[in-house]
C-alpha cells in the first residue's frame, strides 16, 4: 500500500525543471480558516497552478476556498459538498501567480470538521 501524505509538501520541481507538483496531505478543516498549502516563495518564475481539493465525507457542509497571493485573496468560492462532490474531487482550479510571491490556499467550514486533501501540479511560465 502506498504511503499516505499527511503533511503539506512545498512546490516540488520535476527532474526536468519545467513543471512542479504540490500536495496538502490530509488536513482537518474546521470553522477556523485552515491552510492547506502555504508556500513562502514560489520561486523566480511565474507559475500556472492547477489543483483539485477533495473531501473525505459527504456531510452536507459548505466550505469557503481561498487562493491568496502575498496574503491577498485573488480567488474565492463556496464549495457545497452535496452539490459539488465528484468521483475524483471537486472541479479543477487554475491560477497564474507572479514570481517571488507567497502562495496560500485555505478552507473554512460552515459547520462540521471534515478531512480534506489538495493535489496540484503546474508549470513555469
Amino acid at each position: 500500500m502506498p504511503e499516505i501524505i499527511t503533511t503539506p509538501q512545498a512546490l516540488v520541481q520535476t527532474t526536468n525543471g519545467k513543471r512542479f507538483y504540490v500536495y496538502s496531505g490530509v488536513t482537518a478543516v474546521s470553522s477556523a480558516e485552515t491552510e492547506l498549502i502555504d508556500v513562502e516563495n514560489i520561486g523566480e518564475r511565474d507559475i500556472l497552478l492547477s489543483f483539485r481539493v477533495g473531501a473525505q465525507t459527504n456531510s452536507g457542509s459548505t466550505f469557503l476556498l481561498k487562493i491568496k497571493s502575498n496574503d491577498i485573496t485573488v480567488y474565492q468560492t463556496i464549495l457545497n459538498i452535496d452539490d459539488h462532490v465528484k468521483p475524483y474531487g471537486f472541479d479543477s482550479y487554475n491560477q497564474i501567480l507572479p514570481a517571488n510571491s507567497k502562495l496560500t490556499i485555505t478552507l473554512t467550514s460552515s459547520s462540521a470538521t471534515v478531512n480534506w486533501t489538495l493535489s496540484g501540479h503546474g508549470q513555469y511560465v
